[in-house]
């Protein structure tokens, strides 16, 4: 997949036009389905599932990004698969996608699998040129 998008080997060598036409295309792209199995239980608290190794690519250099991803929800009547959740993950690994739409995009594929009654996310990114990033979105 990675050669399916063109990168630079200064991000300030993409123009705004570029990037803009490149993250259109990511936004349309189809993601490994989120299998759901059923919740049995009437209550069922809060879920909190966190994963290390998530990483993608920055949009203008195809350098490698890193992220620890937390998702907090409270289920209704479905719960991933977690093996499903984890080859979901595992598909972002080539593409190029800024932090704030990686967020974006997990937030409605697992809303969409998943249906639950609360959901939260955050997106920690390792530190890249001496800034800490955080991204958080809640329903």
């Amino acid at each position: 997949m990675r050669e399916r998008f063109k990168f630079k080997k200064k991000a300030e060598e993409m123009s705004n036009q570029e990037i803009r036409s490149q993250q259109k295309e990511v936004k349309k792209l189809k993601m490994p389905e989120i299998r759901t199995v059923d919740f049995l239980y009437e209550e069922g608290g809060e879920i909190t599932y966190e994963y290390g190794e998530l990483t993608a690519l920055c949009p203008p250099t195809g350098i490698q990004d890193s992220y620890t991803i937390r998702i907090i929800y409270v289920p209704n009547k479905k719960l991933p698969e977690l093996k499903s959740l984890r080859f979901y993950f595992l598909a972002y690994r080539d593409v190029p996608i800024f932090h704030e739409h990686l967020i974006n995009k997990v937030f409605e594929d697992f809303k969409k699998a998943v249906k639950p009654k609360k959901l939260k996310i955050e997106l920690d990114v390792a530190v890249r040129g001496g800034i800490r990033t955080k991204v958080v979105k809640t329903e």
